[in-house]
């Protein structure tokens, strides 16, 4: 498997192809674990994976960005 990545030199825009599953992680560090122990690279903001673990990759990042907050959110105070 492979992920090919280009982008438009005009907008901007990112088109990624593979001949395998992809899941977007966004910008989230580190690994995820899957219950079947197979644990995936996520530091990447899209990853190749099996197709049998897409949606469980998907899920246990979902969780993280729930549970560690998601690294582009931010928290304004605003005042009177």
């Amino acid at each position: 498997m492979a992920i090919t990545r280009s982008y438009d030199p005009v907008t901007g825009a990112l088109t990624v192809v593979s001949d395998g599953a992809v899941v977007m992680t966004g910008p989230i560090k580190g690994y995820v674990t899957l219950p079947d122990g197979t644990v995936y690279d996520v530091n990447e903001e899209f990853i190749e994976v099996d197709p049998a673990h897409a949606e469980a990759v998907a899920q246990a990042v979902g969780e993280r960005y729930a549970t560690e907050g998601h690294p582009s959110d931010s928290t304004f105070a605003l005042e009177g």
